[in-house]
């Protein structure tokens, strides 16, 4: 395209080609008048435009998701309001565009016709443009200008396997940066994720950075998981609990909310939010100069090197199905091109496309992943030689890929008898030490390190998760390899949670709680679920009933719920700890305020102090150490800090009735200061409690011999090793520390990996174990008389 020939003139084109454009401008210092638009900004600006108004509506009033909704406004655009089709889903679409128009949820903004009578519009590659898209563009001075294909390719590499294919790509990318091509200048394009994780991998083996484009989401990013975990329906009390992320990641999110002013109940928005935050995508790469994946409408320069992989057929060319929602049978009626015209359109782009890039190499697999693939028909079409490849094992780009291959020939030979005669492989590697694995952990790249723990934040969870295992931390919080799935289990004790909360401070029912849970969520159950669900409404409404009852004896008269405290700590990173406390009930008592931590449980958790100094069974200490460093009270002292079983259905004492026994697993479980006079503040049936398990007196006036008490001093000692503990642990993240090294408590107790996710990904050895007294006593407090 002659680059002077644009001034003054309205250019259609993707972004990808506008910056293209602008960017050959600028190097040829050239400033013209040219006013840019996409596709789809021209045709709302002479039609009209919708926003998250008009999805929203669509939403609420037809009780639809997202993507359906965005899916008939788009279809709104090629129907007359003022005809009657007789076809059920056309008159279908006429009534919903009405009802956005009548409720001025369609925003015309239509370009005034004297501002286009007399400029030229370029609409620039965009190949295939259906008869709706032609009709508009034809009422005014429009020229269609799309790459040609004025280079001739002759040859298409045939490969085993999609393992070989990318291999062999890997080596040909080795060739161009041995001859000094520009990294910024190669390109891969007709991949898919199938791909691109066995490329990440491979070219890991080459060490060739490569991007893959638009991987990473604000949806799929820990600040967005967070956002999710703790959407509010006051969407303020959402933001600020991402008060420890980084400011760019939090406006981000806080400009996708901005959008949504126009109602109060951000619950009602919640998809939309979601939604949003899949398409805001991070740039989250630590190198400037990279091999970039991208597709095959990018635009191409005469220095690039291209790389089309997955040259097969179902991929190369990717033709449209007949299942939009106007389909092939009603398109005519509304001026839309057929399936099978706009794919013969397709096909011409892929071989116009092809034959624009002047420095291309194509390749194709006989096997995938999943089984048989067949190479493209454009082969034929296009002519082009194939040329079967094998691996030319006497050039290498990476000695540990050689070392890999050479360990897999040597597989066949032990295996098969395969020869290996003429192996240059046995010559290069005297020794590989075939059929030995080091399952050691080998590092992590210290820029790659940083990135990932910059704005880290630190957990209960995660902090467990290091000490159990360092390299199980890593897999799970480091790599991510863990996808979060909320399972059923889960999701009773967030109900149980909410219920409590609700049920404490606002006077709801159960099944109010839960009905409004279920559907701010968007959960969708089963009937075996909902069966389930019915059935603890029961016990919710019982545990409801015990805590008001509980609630009447205890003194403490003021109550935080579901707080989230971040503590800040102190480290290079920016690595914080946070934590989620359900309640806290305390009490100004002279100069001090008196605290009880209580946590709901739906399952059983160890609550010995014992492990405390190895960084583990730490969740009642953790609480302790929130409270007490967070900032909540200026001066907080730890009256008692407890776990409240919700579920725990057993039967223990025979002489009780069964509701007796309920309301008896329902007491408070943990650790109370040995401090009577704040302890008859909190509890003042403390002799022989009506609250706390195991609390009785003796007739002397101490503490009963299953009374968990601690003085105010143990407690503070608690709370300094937690301290210690956690910048221990941080101070070991920060220098890469991952190694495997899961705990046990006795040869035969497998406390680590029991529950494990990645334990078949580790490969752990006898010698990787780190092994402690079975009958380990909390020894770092015995100090103190009741120790």
């Amino acid at each position: 395209m002659n680059l002077n020939s644009l001034d003054g003139k309205i250019v259609i084109c993707e972004n990808d080609y506008k910056n293209d454009l602008l960017k050959k401008l600028t190097l040829n210092h050239l400033f013209l008048n040219v006013k840019f638009f996409s596709k789809k900004e021209f045709i709302e600006s002479i039609t009209y435009k919708y926003d998250e108004k008009a999805i929203y509506y669509l939403m609420k009033n037809n009780n639809i998701k997202v993507d359906i909704a965005k899916m008939y406004l788009q279809n709104t655009y090629y129907i007359d309001v003022n005809k009657k089709y007789n076809n059920r889903k056309l008159d279908y679409l006429v009534k919903l565009k009405k009802e956005l128009l009548n409720n001025n949820l369609l925003i015309e903004k239509k370009l005034l016709s004297s501002s286009l009578k007399n400029k030229e519009i370029i609409v620039y590659n965009y190949p295939y443009l259906n008869d709706y898209e032609l009709s508009l563009f034809s009422k005014y001075n429009t020229t269609y200008i799309n790459d040609e294909g004025k280079y001739n390719h002759g040859d298409v590499y045939e490969l085993a396997s999609i393992y070989d294919e990318v291999e062999f790509v890997a080596c040909k990318i080795g060739d161009l940066l041995t001859n000094n091509i520009d990294i910024s200048n190669i390109k891969i394009i007709g991949t898919n994720e199938e791909y691109n994780n066995i490329i990440e991998r491979v070219f890991g083996l080459y060490n060739i950075p490569v991007k893959i484009k638009d991987r990473s989401t604000l949806y799929n990013s820990k600040i967005g998981k967070d956002f999710i975990k703790n959407y509010n329906s006051d969407i303020n009390i959402t933001i600020d609990s991402l008060s420890g992320y980084d400011k760019s990641l939090i406006n981000k999110i806080v400009s996708i909310c901005n959008k949504y002013t126009f109602t109060s109940d951000y619950y009602d928005v919640k998809d939309l939010i979601i939604n949003d935050l899949k398409n805001v995508h991070l740039n989250e790469y630590p190198y400037k100069k990279y091999v970039t994946i991208t597709d095959i409408s990018s635009p191409f320069n005469e220095d690039d090197y291209v790389f089309y992989m997955n040259f097969n057929m179902g991929s190369s060319p990717i033709y449209l199905k007949d299942e939009d929602y106007i389909t092939d049978n009603i398109k005519p009626m509304v001026g839309l091109s057929l399936t099978d015209d706009i794919n013969k359109k397709v096909k011409e782009f892929y071989i116009n496309k092809i034959n624009s890039i002047k420095n291309i190499t194509i390749t194709y697999k006989k096997m995938s992943t999943s089984g048989e693939s067949y190479p493209s028909s454009l082969i034929n079409d296009m002519n082009l030689n194939v040329i079967k490849c094998k691996k030319d094992i006497t050039k290498s780009y990476s000695y540990l890929s050689s070392k890999l291959d050479y360990a897999k020939r040597l597989d066949l030979y032990y295996k098969y008898g395969a020869s290996l005669t003429d192996d240059i492989y046995i010559s290069t590697f005297k020794d590989i030490d075939y059929n030995t694995f080091d399952n050691r952990f080998k590092g992590i790249d210290n820029t790659i390190l940083e990135g990932k723990l910059n704005g880290l934040n630190l957990s209960y969870s995660s902090l467990d998760s290091y000490n159990k295992c360092a390299f199980s931390y890593y897999l799970k919080y480091i790599l991510k390899v863990d996808a979060y799935e909320q399972s059923f289990e889960a999701m009773v004790g967030s109900i149980f949670h909410a219920a409590l909360e609700r049920g404490l401070k606002e006077g709801l029912s159960s099944e109010e709680v839960i009905n409004d849970y279920i559907k701010e969520n968007n959960i969708e159950l089963t009937l075996k679920e909902r069966f389930f669900i019915s059935k603890i409404k029961d016990d919710i409404d019982f545990t409801l009933n015990y805590l008001r009852k509980q609630n009447s004896i205890i003194l403490f008269d003021n109550a935080l719920y579901e707080q989230n405290i971040t503590i800040d700590l102190p480290n290079k990173y920016g690595i914080k700890f946070t934590g989620f406390v359900d309640k806290v009930l305390y009490k100004k008592f002279e100069d001090k305020d008196l605290l009880a931590i209580v946590d709901y449980k739906t399952g059983m958790v160890e609550t010995s102090l014992a492990k405390v100094p190895l960084g583990l069974s730490m969740q009642l200490p953790i609480y302790a150490y929130l409270l007490k460093k967070g900032g909540l009270f200026n001066s907080p002292v730890i009256v008692g800090f407890y776990i409240e079983y919700l579920l725990n259905k057993d039967v223990t004492s025979k002489t009780k009735t069964y509701e007796e026994n309920l309301e008896d697993n329902l007491k408070l479980v943990g650790y109370t200061i040995d401090n009577t006079l704040y302890l008859s503040e909190f509890d003042p049936t403390y002799s022989k409690s009506d609250v706390i398990k195991s609390m009785s007196t003796k007739a002397d006036g101490t503490f009963g011999a299953y009374a968990k008490v601690l003085s105010e001093t143990q407690i503070d000692k608690i709370i300094d090793k937690t301290d210690e503990v956690i910048n221990k642990t941080v101070d070991a993240i920060g220098l890469g520390n991952f190694d495997i090294n899961p705990k046990k408590f006795g040869y035969d107790d497998d406390y680590s990996c029991k529950f494990c996710k990645f334990k078949d990904i580790c490969f752990k050895k006898n010698e990787d174990y780190i092994i402690y007294d079975k009958d380990i006593t909390a020894t770092y407090l015995e100090d103190d008389e009741n120790a």
